[in-house]
């Protein structure tokens, strides 16, 4: 498993939601493009909506900008049954570990 994409939806379904990786590769392209332009994994479960952008620890900063920049961030945060988290990813020796922040 090598995507980190991949790694959190693992991580989700392990712990009883349903999961999905919702980043699309645009034909033709090198390029991908995030639901709503900001989530890279959609899960469910728990009574819970989760709306997750997938980075490494070390591009934090970036990817949460980009969350709280975008419309979409500005109308699932004060919806209801709906998490919206950063799944932080980094190696700790020869393991991935996983920081999770919510926004």
């Amino acid at each position: 498993m090598s995507s980190l994409n991949s790694r959190s939806r693992k991580w989700l379904e392990d712990n009883g939601y349903i999961a999905q990786v919702v980043e699309m590769g645009i034909p033709k392209t090198f390029k991908k493009r995030d639901l709503f332009g900001c989530f890279d994994v959609l899960a469910v479960g728990h009574g819970l909506v989760k709306f997750i952008q997938t980075t490494s620890l070390s591009n934090a900063s970036s990817r949460r900008k980009k969350v709280l920049a975008s419309d979409a961030y500005k109308e699932l945060a004060n919806t209801d049954g709906v998490d919206i988290q950063l799944h932080l990813w980094f190696k700790k020796g020869r393991f991935w570990k996983l920081r999770i922040e919510d926004l």
